[in-house]
This record gives C-alpha cells, sequence and structure tokens, in this order.
C-alpha cells in the first residue's frame, strides 16, 4: 500500500472524500473548517489530511501491517 498526500479538488455538492479521513474523530471539526476555508487557505486541508495519514500509519506500524 503506497501512502501519499494527494488528494482531488473538491465540487460543490460532491460527497467529502479526503483519502485517510475515514477513522481520525478528532480531526473531524478541522477537516470541516479545511473544506470551508479551501479557497483562502489550502494549507487547512492539507494539514488535515497529513495528520489523518500520519495517524493512519501509526495504527499499521502497531499492527504490524506492512505497507
Amino acid at each position: 500500500m503506497a501512502l501519499h498526500n494527494t488528494f482531488k479538488p473538491f465540487k460543490k455538492g460532491q460527497p467529502l472524500a479526503c483519502p485517510f479521513f475515514a477513522a481520525p474523530q478528532g480531526l473531524k471539526l478541522f477537516y470541516y473548517r479545511g473544506l470551508k476555508e479551501w479557497k483562502s487557505e489550502r494549507g487547512y486541508l492539507r494539514d488535515t489530511c497529513l495528520s489523518a495519514q500520519d495517524k493512519f500509519k501509526t495504527w499499521l506500524d502497531y499492527f504490524k501491517v506492512r505497507y
């Protein structure tokens, strides 16, 4: 499994889909803020997705899942 930090821009009415945003509930509000501020500050959403990616990597390492 290749980990990456790319994602597609969101279109109005499109379901929210950051590839690494399935579980970290604590990041949910930051994710929504990132969507809201996307046009003026893209760093919020990128950083939130990267934080979620880091959490998943930690979980994969803990459970010894190869990637």
